[in-house]
């Protein structure tokens, strides 16, 4: 039985030991329905760190990330686009590749990612404070544990035997994303200066 005073210790043990990890938020498997609303507390919980990491570096979220997306509403819609995005993906490709994880498996430890990470940004709000030279260094460890977890995730996820080719599936697949989304922009007329002042297309 999942108890929240368990979350800390799981969180640590998915970084210790992320197959382990992964293998036991598995076990859980709570329904769809609770999955989605999870999914949308995350995305405003990392919006809600993004704005306070802002604010205490003495930075403008409107500046960084431009009139769209530099409001809290824009901020937290794109975190769970972002999520959805890589549920689907990992999903799709996964089963496209032999893989056998659900979709409600798939969502499950793609938001259980996501609540990792929300700890990781309270732990860089932390150091911000006490170490703020050690910030950039944070940030450079937290993107390889993100691919570092990513990876064995997907492995439990799909059954699959070698995380190295996980490895090479995930960076594959997010260039070819990428390189997909830029094209579709180009094709929409949609650049930076329009996202930066909130304009249509």
């Amino acid at each position: 039985m999942f108890k929240f005073s368990d979350v800390p210790n799981l969180i640590l043990e998915s970084i210790r030991d992320p197959q382990e990890g992964a293998t036991r938020v598995l076990s859980f498997a709570p329904p769809r329905e609770a999955l989605w609303l999870l999914l949308a507390l995350v995305a405003v919980l990392s919006t809600l760190m993004s704005q306070v990491a802002f604010l205490l570096s003495g930075a403008s979220a409107d500046a960084s990330m431009g009139t769209l997306m530099g409001t809290p509403v824009g901020m937290a819609a794109l975190q769970a686009l972002f999520i959805v995005g890589t549920v689907y993906l990992v999903y799709w490709v996964g089963r496209a590749c032999g893989g056998q994880g659900s979709f409600e498996e798939t969502l499950l430890l793609v938001v259980w990612l996501q609540v990792i990470f929300v700890a990781v940004q309270l732990a860089q709000l932390v150091l911000a404070i006490i170490v703020p030279f050690l910030t950039l260094l944070v940030l450079v460890a937290s993107v390889g544990l993100f691919f570092y977890l990513l990876t064995y995730f997907v492995l439990v996820l799909h059954r699959f035997q070698s995380a190295g080719m996980v490895f090479a599936g995930i960076v594959i697949s997010g260039f070819g994303t990428l390189f997909v989304l830029g094209l579709a922009m180009s094709i929409l007329g949609i650049g930076p200066e329009t996202l930066s002042t909130g304009g249509t297309f």
